[in-house]
């Protein structure tokens, strides 16, 4: 059974919820160098990407599975 859209509010607060538990996880205590924070950095920020998108894609009813079927053509990506 395919889930109600969510109002704007309602996405907001699962996503906080969702940030919150990734900075607890992947943000160390203390961050010895400069690569360390950018690599930590570089994979929070694609976490939020992702989970952002598929939000906002599940709200609107057109999830990953058909984005991803749109851009195939006879079983090979479309170019």
């Amino acid at each position: 059974m395919e889930e109600a859209p969510k109002s704007k509010e309602e996405m907001i607060e699962h996503l906080m919820q969702r940030f919150r538990k990734l900075l607890e996880e992947k943000l160390p205590d203390e961050p010895e160098t400069l690569e360390e924070i950018e690599k930590i950095t570089k994979e929070i920020g694609s976490d939020i990407r992702r989970d952002v998108e598929n939000e906002c894609d599940n709200c609107h009813g057109a999830g990953y599975m058909v984005r991803c079927r749109s851009t195939t053509v006879g079983g090979e990506p479309s170019s």
